[in-house]
């Protein structure tokens, strides 16, 4: 395996790519039994191939990811899978406004051990995004729906949130230790993602493929 691979890892909570330190890693080649036409072992056979586990740590948020990779003698680092094993999800998107990815981070950080802390940071994460585009609004589904009404975002994620909002529990967007907890911060991660993929990924994406035409 090319060593060189260490710099295509990507943290899995700041997203940064080659800003990692590798703390510990492991890497098995793959073998394959040799046998005769009797059915006797012949021998092992080492194979161009294998996979590797590597744990780094992010130089820019210090935290700590888990990655495998499958790599092969005959290709580069760059054409090698990287599959992020922890922490789960995709990484934050650097698109987001410092404060927006700064709140997801910590909601992350506390996914397991403190699920309230957990959705206190999602919503957070969308106040602040809201304030960002300037949507006006007493609460953040209405913010929401204002971002909406201007055209940033689709109709459907501001009645999707609504009808959450509206299912008779507790008030969403406000309880943060209710027994629905769980179902609470997998629909704010979900908003989260659509939303942001509207506000932010998605512009960028757009002015990245605008230079590059020009370019051509």
């Amino acid at each position: 395996m090319d060593r060189k691979y260490c710099a295509r890892l990507i943290c899995g909570h700041c997203g940064k790519k080659g800003l990692a330190g590798i703390l510990a890693e492991y890497s098995e080649r793959d073998m394959e039994t040799l046998t005769s036409p009797c059915g006797y072992l012949a021998k092992e056979s080492l194979r161009p191939w294998g996979v590797a586990y590597s744990v780094s740590r992010c130089l820019c948020c210090d935290q700590l990811t888990l990655t495998r990779v499958d790599w092969h003698d005959e290709r580069r680092p760059e054409d090698y899978s990287y599959t992020i094993l922890y922490p789960d999800g995709e990484p934050v998107p650097q698109t987001l406004p410092v404060q927006v990815r700064d709140a997801c981070l910590t909601a992350r950080q506390f996914r397991n051990s403190d699920p309230g802390t957990c959705a206190a940071h999602l919503r957070r994460a969308l106040e602040l995004a809201c304030a960002d585009r300037r949507a006006e609004g007493d609460s953040i589904c209405e913010r929401i729906g204002n971002l909406a009404k201007k055209g940033e975002i689709p109709l459907k994620i501001y009645e999707l949130a609504q009808k959450f909002e509206s299912n008779d529990r507790g008030g969403f967007f406000t309880a943060s230790d209710q027994p629905g907890i769980e179902k609470e911060i997998e629909f704010l991660q979900g908003l989260c993602a659509v939303v942001f993929e509207y506000l932010y990924q998605a512009p960028a994406l757009l002015a990245r493929l605008t230079d590059i035409a020009a370019k051509n």
